[in-house]
């Protein structure tokens, strides 16, 4: 059962220096915790803000685009290699990029009509509650497999002669597949707890002044799970970080040790792949660290605050675009990667060609692959043509093929 505790008016700026009257409702649920309701007075409320629509398509299209392309890139070039040259890291870190894919085709379109829902360029955390739910997950999975990663690279450089024998493959493989499905768990818990609610408790007595996809469930019951499961997510960042310096001390002592004493020289493509992975789970940092902190902001800082709207748009563009960078990183760092790269944009460049090619000279390919010329086609209706205006010649001369060079 609820109660209403206490209605108080404030002002939101938006991003174009206007004020906005809020009503904020702070309600008590059975639990005994707060949240926050909050409706928006708008004269326009069913309109969608041009600035909105355009903000949207020109900062998280091209994030979407790049994201689907470089992480099927990457996807790609792991999938080409023989059983032979694949490694544990590789098959990491092709499914990392599995997961940006999906981020890339499924939680970045759904983001962007959960950010049109909010119709004017306000931060409402209620509106287009399920469709940030794909994205939470898939974030989620990749600071797992960054773990998963980290803990890989630790056992490369400490137990280089063991390390094969540790992490073969087919193990490499299984630790993804379970790694994902305890992303899948972590992420989507608090809609989980939202639609089990829905399910089994009374509607709340809660109204919003505009539809925006809200959830009433979400904001009592899965929403405290979310903010209980971001400072776990935030702690596990600083001990990769302690991991990494780790490895890199072990590296350095390492290299000297075996130089110098056995003979041999240091497996300096581990280290590489190393740095490579300590890059991107440093982007990765910059990426949900304000994610992290938001929360904290939002509350130390005014609501009427211009650049606290922008800041909070930021750390959703962050989050997504973390997902973008990765496979550049890759690019940048290997060189096998980077030809990859360029023999994937230079095949499809020549595929484009040589179809446009073909339909200017009039070649065809059927569903069965042969390539067949439309003169043929046309070569056929010329000779029906003339069997049907010399009936006699064809009966007794026999048939006739007619070509057309």
């Amino acid at each position: 059962m609820l109660t209403k505790a206490n209605n108080h008016r404030d002002k939101e700026k938006t991003a174009e220096g206007t004020s906005v009257t809020a009503l904020f409702s702070r309600q008590k649920g059975s639990g005994g915790q707060f949240f926050m309701a909050v409706t928006i007075d708008l004269l326009i409320q069913q309109n969608v803000s041009v600035v909105l629509f355009i903000f949207v398509i020109c900062t998280f299209l091209p994030v979407m685009l790049v994201t689907i392309v470089g992480n099927l890139i990457v996807i790609l070039s792991v999938y080409r290699k023989s059983a032979s040259t694949k490694t544990s890291s590789s098959i990491f870190i092709s499914s990392l990029a599995l997961f940006d894919f999906l981020t890339g085709l499924i939680g970045v379109p759904l983001c962007m009509v959960a950010y049109i829902l909010r119709r004017q360029f306000l931060y409402n955390y209620s509106c287009g509650t399920w469709y940030f739910m794909p994205a939470t997950i898939s974030v989620t999975i990749s600071g797992l497999h960054l773990m998963v990663i980290t803990i890989d690279r630790v056992l490369a450089i400490k137990y280089p002669l063991r390390y094969r024998a540790w992490m073969p493959v087919e193990r490499a493989i299984r630790i993804c597949i379970c790694v994902s499905l305890l992303g899948f768990f972590l992420g989507g818990s608090s809609f989980a707890v939202g639609a089990l609610a829905s399910l089994f408790v009374p509607p709340p007595n809660v109204t919003y002044e505009y539809e925006c996809g809200s959830s009433a469930f979400y904001d009592m019951y899965g929403y405290p799970v979310y903010i209980y499961l971001i400072p776990i997510a935030g702690l596990t960042i600083p001990i990769m970080f302690i991991l990494y310096a780790y490895i890199f001390s072990i590296a350095s002592k390492k290299a000297k040790d075996i130089a110098t004493r056995h003979g041999k020289k240091f497996n300096r493509r581990e280290i590489k792949v190393t740095k490579t992975t300590a890059i991107v789970l440093l982007v990765y940092t910059l990426c949900v660290a304000p994610t992290v902190l938001k929360s904290i902001v939002h509350k130390a800082v005014d609501n009427g605050s211009t650049w606290l709207v922008w800041y909070l748009w930021l750390t959703d563009f962050l989050i997504l675009a973390n997902s973008m960078v990765n496979p550049l990183i890759y690019a940048g760092r290997s060189k096998d990667m980077k030809k990859e790269f360029k023999e994937t944009f230079t095949s499809l460049f020549v595929r484009i060609t040589r179809i446009r090619r073909n339909n200017k000279r009039g070649i065809c390919v059927d569903g069965s692959g042969s390539v067949k010329a439309k003169s043929d086609a046309k070569a056929s209706i010329i000779s029906t043509d003339l069997r049907a205006r010399f009936p006699s010649s064809f009966e007794n001369t026999g048939d006739v093929s007619v070509h057309v060079l």
